[in-house]
C-alpha cells in the first residue's frame, strides 16, 4: 500500500533556474546566495567594448540608446518649428481659421521631414529650401522673392542649429 500514496501524491518536478536570455544581471549577494561568484555578470562593466569600438551587448543599453534618441529627435524638431516660425506671426494671425490649420499643418509635417533629413549622413540643404518654400507657399498674398528669401534664411538658421551637435 505505501506505494500507492506514492502514486497518488502528484510531485511537482523541481523548475530549473530561468536563465533570461538578456542575461539578468545579479548583485554579489544573490549570486552567492545562488551558487557562487560565477553568476554575477562580467559584461555589467564593458570599459573594453568602449576602447575597441564594439558595440554593447546588453540589449538594456540598446533600449536606453534608442530612447534617448527619440528624444533628442522631438527636441531637435522642436527647434526646427521654433526657427520656421520666427517672422511669421503677423502672416498667421492674418490668415483664415481654415489657412491657420492647414499652415500649422503643413509646418508640423515640414519639420518632420527637415528632421528625417538632417538625420541622414549627408544633409541636402537644398531639399530643405524647398520644403520651406512649399510650406511658406500657403500664406497667401505673399511674393515668391519673399517666399525664397524666407527659406533661405531658415535653410542656414537650420543647418547652423544642425551643426552645433
Amino acid at each position: 500500500m505505501p506505494d500507492e500514496k506514492k502514486l497518488n501524491r502528484v510531485e511537482l518536478p523541481q523548475q530549473p533556474e530561468i536563465k533570461e536570455s538578456f542575461g539578468a544581471i545579479r548583485s554579489p549577494e544573490q549570486a552567492k546566495e545562488t551558487g557562487g561568484e560565477s553568476a554575477v555578470r562580467k559584461d555589467a562593466e564593458q570599459p573594453a567594448a568602449v576602447i575597441t569600438g564594439e558595440l554593447p551587448t546588453n540589449p538594456a543599453a540598446s533600449i536606453i540608446a534608442a530612447g534617448q534618441t527619440a528624444v533628442e529627435t522631438r527636441e531637435r524638431e522642436k527647434q526646427i518649428e521654433k526657427i520656421l516660425e520666427i517672422d511669421l506671426a503677423e502672416a498667421y494671425r492674418s490668415m483664415t481659421p481654415e489657412k491657420q490649420l492647414e499652415f500649422r499643418t503643413v509646418g508640423e509635417r515640414t519639420a518632420k521631414e527637415i528632421n528625417r533629413l538632417l538625420s541622414e549622413a549627408r544633409v541636402q540643404a537644398k531639399k530643405i529650401i524647398e520644403l520651406i518654400i512649399e510650406w511658406l507657399k500657403i500664406i497667401p498674398g505673399v511674393s515668391r522673392f519673399f517666399i525664397e528669401q524666407e527659406a533661405k534664411i531658415k535653410a542656414d538658421e537650420i543647418m547652423k542649429m544642425h551643426g552645433q551637435k
